[in-house]
């Protein structure tokens, strides 16, 4: 009697849901969705999406289960399916009325899968086996060429396939930067497409690039998530960097190290760029119009700049580092990096740490950047970025640029 009275209220709540979807009394037990719904292979929310039935579409329903899905038609050809492993499912989490059940089977996920597993006239497995760019990190504006291998693992030729790339499956719209129809697959060949000139991202940041095989694009549930009958899906993440990854193109670089204070051990490493507008690249807010200032960083060895960043000299980007006692006298490597750039902009091989210098007398501050003057005598006068003159009709005088 318990179960009974069960059956009765599974059937009552299946009354609901269906009955707000669409029923048509007195006829073939339909549905219509009143908004999109979610098209599941099996009646089953684990099992792989088929596709989205469209608000306003209707279908006869032709199979129910007591969890609340409901089989119908789906209308396209699936090379051999039958029974109940032709039916597509919708989960109402409620169900039709009583009478509009009266004929409809009610069946269970066991009864799906082994008609599945009868439907032996299409056992064509299409898998993506791999996806291959130059790399997954990808200079802005740059179009970057997509290779993709297919292969059939079934043990019957598969059809109908075809295969595309959404280079932001994770943003909207959903527009595909490349497509092609999958020729015909014996069991164990594959088939390598290459995609050129390939995705293309506008803007820095991480995406996903989504590769899908589907045999349903063209039926009202195919999409971007939609695998068709035996198809398969692959995800890869990107990682796009800025455009100017190579901010010193046509201009001439050289790297200054200057004085060492004993006190402070504050070394100041200076690049100079000599060329183009003058500026140090990405550090002038007019020129940027707008667009955020560059955030350059420095390594020297395994010592990380703590700051970098103009000191009154347009051309030139000075970077500080914190040299620990007992590494004066070696030779490091510098880097210079961007945000978002996976290699360094400028790098010099072996740049000597100098000798601590003592501080001048009566100045307890400790020497710092030093500010080019005309009176200034080397090793200052280089420090500070000037040239020392060697005209022979005035005495020695430090050139500032």
């Amino acid at each position: 009697m318990h179960s009974k009275k069960l059956f009765i209220l599974l059937l009552t709540a299946l009354a609901v849901g269906i009955a707000a979807a669409g029923c048509t009394p007195g006829g073939p037990c339909e549905i219509t969705g009143n908004e999109s719904l979610t098209v599941y292979r099996l009646p089953d929310p684990a099992s792989d999406v088929f596709g989205i039935l469209p608000a306003g579409e209707t279908h006869e329903v032709l199979a129910y289960t007591a969890s609340g899905f409901v089989g119908f038609d789906p209308g396209i050809a699936q090379a051999g399916n039958i029974g109940l492993a032709h039916h597509r499912w919708i989960l109402l989490n409620a169900s039709l009325s009583p009478f509009c059940l009266a004929e409809v089977p009610m069946v269970t996920l066991g009864d799906v899968e082994q008609d599945l597993a009868a439907s032996y006239h299409n056992p064509a497995d299409l898998v993506i086996t791999n996806v291959n760019l130059p790399s997954t990190q990808i200079e802005e504006n740059v179009y970057t060429p997509v290779e993709v291998t297919v292969e059939n693992q079934g043990v019957e030729p598969s059809t109908g396939y075809e295969i595309f790339v959404f280079p932001h499956y994770d943003k909207d719209p959903q527009i595909p930067a490349g497509q092609d129809i999958i020729p015909d697959l014996a069991p164990g060949d594959s088939h390598t497409f290459t995609f050129t000139p390939g995705v293309v991202y506008s803007s820095p940041g991480y995406y996903f690039l989504r590769v899908l095989v589907t045999d349903n694009w063209n039926s009202a549930y195919g999409g971007p998530d939609s695998t068709g009958t035996n198809g398969d899906i692959e995800d890869v993440e990107i990682h796009v960097y800025q455009g100017l990854c190579n901010p010193f193109e046509e201009m001439e670089v050289s790297l200054m190290v200057m004085n060492l204070p004993s006190d402070t051990r504050i070394l100041p490493v200076y690049v100079k760029v000599e060329g183009g507008d003058g500026i140090f690249p990405g550090t002038d807010p007019e020129v940027m119009n707008g667009k955020p200032l560059y955030e350059y960083q420095a390594q020297l060895g395994k010592i990380a700049s703590y700051q970098c960043g103009l000191q009154g000299f347009p051309d030139r980007l000075y970077c500080l580092f914190d040299i620990p006692e007992g590494m004066e006298g070696t030779a490091q490597s510098f880097e210079l990096r961007l945000n978002d750039c996976p290699d360094s902009v400028f790098s010099q091989a072996n740049v000597l740490i100098p000798e601590p210098l003592e501080p001048s007398a009566g100045d307890d501050s400790g020497p710092s950047v030093p500010t080019c003057k005309a009176d200034l005598k080397d090793p200052d006068c280089t420090a500070a970025g000037g040239k020392m003159s060697d005209s022979t009709t005035t005495a020695p005088r430090c050139v500032c640029p």
